[in-house]
């Protein structure tokens, strides 16, 4: 009877030593479970060349006009929409993105805009081989972005060289454009308008 006893509580312990190890197994188990997290959508964004109404003057027929790349201050090229919202923060949109690096997409639009303007022009990307335009367009930007006033700033400055003339002119523009509805869409359109607006600025100048 006693060897039947001893042999019983070893048995039990044995099981008790398995019951308690299940538990705490499926316990670790439910603690590791990872939560499902819905996916993060990203958005991708293009500025566009957009309607011209102004066109160049009959007089200014026959110009040949080169266009430079863009140049945009490190901050700006970058995938993320940027913005700032304070003097001196910035706010890097990781879900809202560039379709393609910034200074292409700018350095596009502004030839596509211009070109529309000069109808009657040659219009040229730069650099290029052989015979250089009577006319060479730079454009340095210095802010692109949206601040926080809801409002759309672009601060540049360019110049027009004519060859062997040398530099014929520089100037500079401070434009700027309410944004009422909040979205990257909405700045992303405004920012296309003032596009239009600096290319109007600029071939004006193209005497």
């Amino acid at each position: 009877m006693t060897g039947y006893n001893s042999r019983d509580k070893k048995v039990n312990s044995i099981l008790l030593w398995l019951a308690m190890f299940a538990f705490l197994f499926g316990t670790l188990a439910g603690c590791s479970v990872v939560p499902t997290v819905a996916p993060t959508t990203t958005h991708f964004f293009l500025l566009d060349a957009v309607d011209i109404v102004e066109r160049a003057d009959k007089e200014d027929d026959g110009y040949s006009v080169g266009i430079h790349p863009v140049v945009l201050p490190s901050y700006l090229n970058r995938p993320q929409l940027v913005s700032r919202i304070a003097l001196n923060e910035l706010y890097l949109s990781e879900n809202n993105r560039w379709g393609e690096p910034l200074k292409e997409n700018i350095s596009r639009v502004l030839f596509e805009n211009i070109k529309a303007i000069l109808e009657n022009s040659k219009v040229e990307r730069l650099p290029k081989q052989g015979k250089q335009p009577a006319y060479a367009i730079q454009v340095y930007i210095d802010r692109f972005e949206r601040f926080p006033d809801q409002r759309i700033y672009l601060d540049a400055y360019w110049k027009i060289g004519g060859g062997d003339r040398g530099e014929l002119m520089r100037s500079a523009s401070l434009i700027s454009d309410p944004v009422d509805v909040a979205g990257e869409s909405a700045t992303v359109k405004s920012m296309s308008e003032l596009l239009k607006q600096l290319s109007i600025e600029i071939s004006a100048s193209i005497k």
